[in-house]
């Protein structure tokens, strides 16, 4: 009885290993191509000061930004000041690279990402297999790697490892391992405030089991739906017990960066509109290259916008949609002292609204839009590793 399951298995892990393999490989050579031209060719930005110094040129041109942050955390843990704004996932799982690998604190960052955005395209193409069929699940994984923000899943930030929890989230749910994905969801809430909306995913599945079951339905769907609030809490009482405040994270996040709530694209419109008018889109300490992020970010989010659409308009992977929508909601209600939190790299990790595109393109259409989004790719990793603005 269990021979035909165990060749079930190694057939469905093999035809599932290719595909992820030639998406990580695509994205590995499109961010090194970009690295090598930002670190050596490309004339070096004002912020190349950033910590870069040591170590091979790969591992340099993944430290920039706010990789500091993580970095210092990973090594000393928290302190009083800006970096408590920093979720503690992500530096927790670099410390624990760095504690077997023995490598410096940077190689660790680039390695667990590495590493995470392995599991997550693995995880990926497996929810995408289930909702669209196999030739959508292939392109998803291949388009999310060279997506135009896509150098910041191999950067020393925690992008991939969201796209981890999120995927997980959504594989768990869809398998009905309800207390799995508790635990992703748990842990996505732990590495990025918008993580507390992997709840929303759990609330379709909710409703049918209330409508099947009553009580007893919604006691089983119950641990996905609790996760990500149990993880947000649990950050919330460690800034409560070890600095006396829980609100510590927004008061930070506008007393340093000066973000706050707007209106949903208002920043990004009021950005275009300076742009238009000939006016500075940003402070003038930043670069001159401040339009690309705002153009790639604006392009990113117009395209989530619309796979969320369709996906709700039509009623599939509902679960999904709900969360891919209020996850667009929240990056494009920020702004900060530079106008607006470029939102670019915040839809990454949506892959359910990218796969609604990708089953939607016609073949010529789909090769076109691979080949522009890796284009941008590479002039986005070009931009990061040279220490120009991008974030």
């Amino acid at each position: 009885m269990d021979a035909p399951n165990e060749q079930q298995g190694a057939l469905l892990m093999r035809h599932r290993l290719g595909p992820v393999a030639t998406a990580f490989g695509l994205h590995a050579a499109v961010v090194l191509l970009g690295g090598w031209l930002g670190m050596d060719i490309v004339a070096h930005g004002p912020f190349w000061w950033y910590p870069s110094s040591g170590g091979w040129w790969v591992v340099q041109a993944a430290s920039r930004w706010d990789s500091h942050w993580y970095e210092s955390i990973a090594q000393a843990g928290y302190r009083l000041g800006a970096g408590v704004a920093f979720f503690p996932l992500y530096p927790m799982v670099v410390a624990a690279v760095g504690w077997v690998s023995r490598l410096s604190v940077i190689a660790s960052g680039a390695l667990a990402s590495a590493l995470c955005f392995c599991g997550a395209l693995w995880l990926l193409h497996a929810s995408c297999e289930a909702k669209y069929g196999r030739a959508v699940a292939d392109r998803t994984a291949m388009l999310v790697g060279v997506l135009p923000m896509g150098a910041f899943f191999s950067a020393v930030y925690p992008s991939s490892l969201y796209l981890l929890t999120i995927a997980g989230t959504l594989w768990a749910i869809s398998r009905q391992h309800y207390w799995a994905a508790f635990c992703a969801g748990l842990l996505g809430a732990l590495d990025r405030t918008s993580g507390v909306l992997l709840a929303t995913a759990a609330l379709p599945g909710m409703w049918d089991a209330w409508s099947a079951q009553r009580l007893r339905g919604i006691a089983r769907v119950l641990p996905a739906l609790a996760g990500a609030p149990v993880g947000l809490a649990a950050y919330l009482v460690y800034l409560w017990v070890r600095f006396g405040s829980p609100f510590l994270v927004t008061r930070w996040e506008r007393k340093f960066w000066g973000i706050h709530a707007t209106f949903p694209g208002w920043a990004q419109v009021a950005a275009i509109v300076r742009w238009a008018r000939g006016l500075p889109i940003v402070f003038p300490v930043l670069p001159g290259n401040s339009w690309y992020a705002f153009l790639v970010g604006d392009i990113s989010t117009i395209a989530v916008a619309v796979g969320c659409a369709v996906m709700l308009l039509r009623r599939e992977w509902l679960g999904a949609a709900l969360f891919c929508a209020l996850s667009l909601v929240l990056a494009t209600s920020e702004a900060g002292f530079h106008g607006v939190a470029a939102p670019g790299r915040y839809m990454i990790v949506l892959f359910p609204a990218w796969a609604a595109i990708v089953a939607r393109l016609r073949d010529d259409h789909w090769s076109l839009v691979f080949a522009i989004s890796a284009a941008l790719c590479v002039c986005s990793a070009v931009l990061f590793a040279g220490g120009y603005w991008l974030t």
